[in-house]
């Protein structure tokens, strides 16, 4: 078939492949990195570990693994879950060169923070590190186009830009209309609550809302919050508020889509439990 994935979405397993190895073993080394990520969170200073990390992380992966195995052998989602949680993660911790990495990696995977990421660089570039900024813009760009080079996506600008339009046969095209209902029905998401003939709004709403989000979360930020939370970890939370409004708006509701932002929870999760137990340190519990 003719590759229509964007670039990081195959290039991943290439290393695979060039190796001779199960491709699946790139689906494990994406889980296993974005849990190693939450986990990392979940450690005191002192070495104790927070159990409420790892409760739902081994509910989730005891799913995937044992019954929802087809999102390791018959997905690339994993491939996203892994640069979403490096994303979440790298911002949180301020590693500008991991940003970057992840930045790319997840615009040329599934571009769904593309206007959380604009607004986060704007917001960092006026408030906070105008320099810091600039590397990240700049190393994320030449990343990206590197990749585009080397992957000949480039020269298939075309193809990616036509995907759209197939996409939107699925909400318009009666003769599978079928399908479109089917996929709702067993999934999870708002569409369920939508009629096939008013799909299209809905999936107009995710570009407009996603459009919107994020603007709307900084100006809360700066004038709210600013002096109460930390930048780091309000950026982290807004990307995750970001993609719960982007995947349960989606018209599409592929079940497997869903993982990227569940695991981008428990790397919130571990940030939150990493301060509360250094909270209760400093205070002698």
């Amino acid at each position: 078939m003719q590759p229509i994935y964007l670039p990081v979405m195959w290039l991943s397993y290439v290393p695979a492949i060039l190796l001779d190895v199960d491709l699946r073993v790139v689906n494990l080394f994406f889980i296993a990195l974005a849990s190693g990520l939450a986990l990392r969170f979940g450690r005191r200073k002192q070495g104790h570990e927070q159990w409420w990390v790892y409760l739902p992380l081994l509910l989730l992966l005891s799913y995937i693994l044992i019954t929802y195995t087809t999102f390791i052998t018959i997905t690339e989602e994993p491939v996203v879950v892994g640069f979403y949680a490096l994303l979440g993660y790298s911002v949180y911790h301020q590693r500008t060169g991991w940003v970057v990495v992840a930045l790319a990696g997840c615009l040329l995977s599934r571009y769904a923070l593309i206007f959380w990421a604009a607004t986060y660089l704007i917001y960092m570039l006026w408030q906070e590190d105008r320099r810091k900024a600039l590397w990240i813009m700049g190393g994320t760009a030449v990343l990206c186009l590197f990749l585009m080079i080397i992957s000949q996506g480039i020269y298939e600008i075309d193809l990616f830009y036509s995907l759209k339009d197939a996409y939107l046969d699925s909400f318009q095209n009666p003769d599978i209309r079928w399908r479109t209902e089917n996929t709702i029905a067993k999934n999870i998401g708002l569409a369920r609550f939508f009629g096939f003939d008013h799909l299209l709004v809905l999936h107009r709403a995710v570009f407009l809302g996603s459009l919107l989000l994020p603007p709307l979360l900084y100006i809360w930020y700066h004038f709210r919050l600013r002096g109460k939370v930390a930048s780091s970890l309000f950026a982290l939370c807004s990307l995750k508020l970001c993609l719960v409004y982007f995947f349960n708006m989606n018209a599409l509701p592929y079940s497997y889509l869903f993982y990227t932002s569940t695991f981008l929870s428990l790397v919130v999760l571990g940030v939150l439990s990493s301060s509360f137990a250094g909270k209760l340190a400093t205070e002698g519990f």
